[in-house]
């Protein structure tokens, strides 16, 4: 056993309140939580000087690949003294979020992909045989997953067993039409592949993510018309978005003397059918792309028309 195994062995033994210390021990199998998780990366912080967070015991949870982990952090010279200066410091713990905020973020979605969040608000308290079950993913992976998740604090685990927060039951375990699991597998998709050009597009002055899209128009919103299911996911979480923005529009809106509304680049109609519910003599007739008029097709007084040249 190696100098940093030897000083792991205790911490690792009072966070997860066992003398399992071998070098296969698994931080899960030995009933570690999130909450734990961040015990043990405080100790390991304050006894070897280095920089470790909760984040890197869930993603190093054997017990020798923890100790490989430290060593590593321990060769890397000059930096467990400076990083340490900063530990208290409130912008050093933003800048930790934004660092880690990515890989939460994709948990989350996975999250919403697999119906994690679904699954646990028909089946609270479930334990993880019972999710792994339900979704159909090997045992360690799922496991991993889960302590992502109860480390956002949306799920939370006691006692071995599962439940959605009060926040992930309200805003992702249903599948309405204004609801955030429509959201957010669009920002992943869409939205967050275009900052790795960010730098380019500073730079150039012009936006530069189109280029990951086929086609020459000049507009990512005509680009997708490309690629149905994308462009279907897109307007899926812009309807949801809206539809969570929309009672301050609908409360403030006067168009009772109104009779015809125009609605130019109205996307799936969400804006206009409430529009439309509110006031029931009100016609509207939205302008879209080809595709988008296409796929929403006429409801009622509502009718969809097809406006390449609007773009």
């Amino acid at each position: 056993m190696t100098d940093v195994a030897a000083k792991l062995g205790p911490l690792w033994g009072a966070a997860l309140r066992t003398e399992d210390a071998t070098d296969d021990a698994d931080f899960f199998d030995s009933g570690g939580t999130s909450i734990d998780a961040v015990r043990l990366a405080a100790s390991i912080a304050t006894t070897f000087d280095i920089a470790v967070n909760a984040v890197d015991v869930v993603t190093h949870s054997e017990f020798a690949d923890l100790a490989n982990l430290i060593e590593s952090r321990l060769a890397a010279e000059g930096t467990g003294p400076a990083i340490k200066s900063l530990w208290d410091d409130e912008v050093f713990r933003r800048f930790e979020l934004i660092v880690n905020g990515p890989a939460l973020f994709n948990a989350v979605v996975t999250g919403l992909e697999l119906d994690i969040f679904g699954f646990l608000a028909r089946q609270p308290k479930a334990e993880l045989d019972e999710i792994r079950q339900f979704a159909d993913v090997p045992r360690h992976q799922l496991r991993v997953l889960m302590h992502a998740l109860c480390s956002t604090r949306l799920i939370e685990r006691h006692e071995g067993r599962y439940v959605n927060s009060a926040v992930a039951e309200t805003l992702l375990a249903g599948d309405g039409p204004d609801s955030w699991r429509h959201i957010l597998p669009a920002w992943q998709r869409v939205y967050y592949p275009a900052f790795q050009h960010l730098t380019s597009a500073v730079r150039t002055g012009t936006n530069t993510a189109l280029a990951d899209y086929p086609g020459d128009e000049p507009s990512l919103y005509q680009r997708l018309s490309r690629d149905p299911e994308l462009e279907a996911v897109f307007h899926r979480a812009m309807g949801a978005f809206t539809r969570q923005t929309l009672d301050g529009l609908l409360d403030n809106a006067e168009l009772s003397g109104v009779g015809h509304l125009v609605d130019v680049g109205g996307g799936d109609g969400t804006t206009a059918i409430q529009l439309a519910n509110r006031f029931p003599d009100l016609r509207v007739t939205v302008f879209d792309l080809n595709s988008v008029a296409a796929r929403a097709g006429d409801q009622g007084l509502i009718k969809f028309r097809g406006c390449p040249e609007c773009w």
